[in-house]
């Protein structure tokens, strides 16, 4: 198995972060991948925004299995290309919003 680390700031995701993250996976077609984060929230809007390049998942779908473990705000709605929660605050799957 391979090992691939990428460090993201949380409070600072940046567009390197994810072209190291793409770069990761289409350099690996045929692996499996376990992809996480401490809290699950990184690794999915990596994901959403993976699938959004991809034809593997359609968008809507991946921002289900997002929003299930996670809604995004601040520095990762931008990151994301949703910029209509700029401003609010990460929340997290499981919490009475």
């Amino acid at each position: 198995m391979t090992y691939i680390h990428i460090p993201v700031d949380f409070e600072h995701p940046t567009d390197q972060n994810f072209e190291d993250f793409k770069d990761a996976i289409e350099r690996n077609p045929e692996a499996q991948m376990h992809v996480h984060c401490i809290s699950n929230a990184r690794g999915s809007a990596f994901l959403f925004r993976y699938a959004k390049t991809s034809a593997d998942i359609r968008e809507d779908e991946a921002l289900a299995i997002m929003e299930s473990i996670w809604r995004r705000g601040d520095d990762w709605a931008i990151f994301i290309d949703k910029p209509d929660v700029k401003g609010l605050p990460n929340r997290y799957g499981g919490k009475d919003y």
